[in-house]
Formats: structure tokens, C-alpha cells, sequence
């Protein structure tokens, strides 16, 4: 019996910055889980299990981008470009007044 993937199986991300790094593995194994013949799928899988404000960063995205043999590295690429991975630095002026 052949061992399909469920869309269960497909990593998702909340945009949470804390997350990220976990994502980033997780989607490398998933990728690594797939046919070679079938990734040129896989970024649409990706993006429809996004959710929260990386959903909403995504839904603005062109479909033609993530078209492909690359398309899963061009997704990965624009997320680590975005706004949700970058971590808020703390207020330093307040840190300094303690």
C-alpha cells in the first residue's frame, strides 16, 4: 500500500515569530517526506495551512510566484522577508530606567 500524505501532515504557521525557526525544520522535512516528482506542489499545500496574520501577509501574494520546481524555497524565502519573523526587540529605554 502506498503511503499518501493527508493534509494533516502538512506543517502550518500561526505567524508568530517564536514558532519560525520550528516551522522552517518542519517544512524541510515535509519536503524531504515528498516524491521528488510531486514538490513542484507543494508551496499552495504550504500557504493553505498558514493561518493568523501570516495567512493574511500570504492571501496578498501572487499565485504565479510560487510556481514550479523552486516554488517551495521562493515561499520560504518571502516568509523570512516578512514582518513575522523578525522578533520585537524589547523597550530599552524602560530596561535602562530599572
Amino acid at each position: 500500500m502506498e503511503n499518501r500524505q493527508t493534509a494533516e501532515t502538512v506543517p502550518g504557521w500561526d505567524g508568530d515569530p517564536r514558532g519560525w525557526r520550528r516551522y522552517q525544520r518542519e517544512v524541510s522535512w515535509f519536503v524531504m517526506g515528498t516524491k521528488p516528482s510531486m514538490r513542484k506542489y507543494l508551496a499552495p499545500r504550504l500557504i493553505a495551512k498558514l493561518t493568523g496574520s501570516a495567512r493574511l501577509l500570504a492571501m496578498g501574494w501572487s499565485q504565479q510566484d510560487f510556481q514550479g520546481v523552486d516554488a517551495v524555497n521562493q515561499y520560504l524565502k518571502k516568509l523570512s522577508k516578512s514582518p513575522l519573523v523578525r522578533r520585537k526587540l524589547p523597550n530599552t529605554a524602560a530596561v535602562m530606567q530599572q
